[in-house]
This record gives structure tokens, sequence and C-alpha cells, in this order.
């Protein structure tokens, strides 16, 4: 469904969590989600040894049953950990402003172990329900709402049309980056994020 433009100010970009329990606070938390990215980062999602996180952190499977409800699901979290927030000034051009949207994954991107990351990320949320929910809501959260409200702006300043279709923008723009990531097995270039950007542009001004 076509979404209508708003005029409604754009507001800053900080999605809220809610605090994890002392329990699962703990180092021994933050160093399973640390092997965890060191693991994926060597091996992928295919070939990922839940064995060995376990041995680096000598960590029992006590502390995964009692925060994570599968392997899949650690992955996830473990990623998306690390994967800043944007922030996006809404007196910035449109293209910029697009471009600080995706920074985040374009800054983990940029290098192989990171591309790696990312990759493993995308296959771990494709293999579990849960996973993927999880991976779905951050994604809404962190990146979805923050570009519906860019969107609104913009075509409210009629620098975009006014009809517009928001999850077809996020696939423009999230799926290119993607497609470098899963299809082509590449670190994320500048060209391929200009490319995504650009691609954006031309669908929400034509």
């Amino acid at each position: 469904m076509l979404s209508t433009a708003r005029s409604d100010s754009i507001v800053e970009f900080q999605p809220s969590y809610k605090p994890l329990d002392d329990e699962y606070s703990s180092a021994s938390q933050h160093a399973l989600m640390s092997a965890t990215r060191r693991e994926l980062a060597r091996n992928g999602w295919r070939d990922f040894d839940l064995g060995n996180v376990m041995a680096d952190t000598k960590s029992g499977i006590t502390v995964l049953d009692k925060k994570w409800g599968s392997t899949a699901e650690l992955v996830v979290d473990s990623v998306l950990d690390i994967i800043e927030n944007p922030t996006v000034e809404p007196t910035l051009p449109l293209t910029e402003q697009l471009c600080r949207l995706v920074d985040p994954i374009a800054d983990m991107g940029r290098v192989s172990s990171g591309a790696n990351l990312l990759r493993g990320l995308l296959t771990a949320s494709t293999d579990q329900d849960a996973a993927g929910a999880m991976f779905r809501a951050f994604l809404n959260q962190t990146f979805r709402r923050p570009l519906k409200q860019i969107l609104a702006e913009a075509a409210a300043a009629k620098k975009i049309r006014r009809t517009y279709d928001v999850d077809l923008a996020m696939e423009i723009l999230f799926g290119t980056l993607w497609h470098r990531v899963l299809v082509m097995r590449a670190p994320l270039s500048e060209a391929a994020i200009t490319r995504a950007v650009t691609a954006t542009l031309d669908h929400l001004k034509a």
C-alpha cells in the first residue's frame, strides 16, 4: 500500500531497548557474544560451530539457554549488538540523509570480516523464525522508521513524489547492499553504496 507523506519533523533515531537483567548483562554474556562474532567471521553461519564458542569462553550451555532460544538467535543478536544507530540530520540534503541512514551497515560491510558478519546475520535470520523476527524488528526500529520520516519530510518539501512505498524504498536501498554481501560475496564498496542511494532516489522521484 502506498504511504501518504506527512510533514512531521524528523526525530532523533535512537531505538530504545529494555534493560537487561543483571544475570544477562554479565561479563559471561558479552564474552559469549564476542566469541560468537569471531566464530561467525571465521566460518560463516553454515559452518558455525557452537562448540568452538563454548570452548573459547568456557561457558556452559545454561548461559545460552537462559538468554537465547537457539544458536541462530545468539548469532543474530551478537551481530545486531555491534551495529550502531544511524545519525541523520534533517538539514542535510536528501542524498546525504540516505547515505547517513545506511552508514552503520556500510561501515561494517566495507571490510571482509564485517561482510562475513552481515552474511551470517542474513542467513541465520532466514533459517529460524525467532531469529528472523528479531532481525525484522531491528530493521523496522533502526532503519525503516527513520526512512519513513525522512521520506515524509522530503515529500512535504516536494523533493520526491507525495505517494511512495516505504517498504519498496527499503528494499531498493538495503536490498542492493544485501545483494552485494550475499550474492556477490564481497565487501561493500563505495560504488555499491552510491548505487543503492541513487537507485532509491530515482525510484522516489519517478
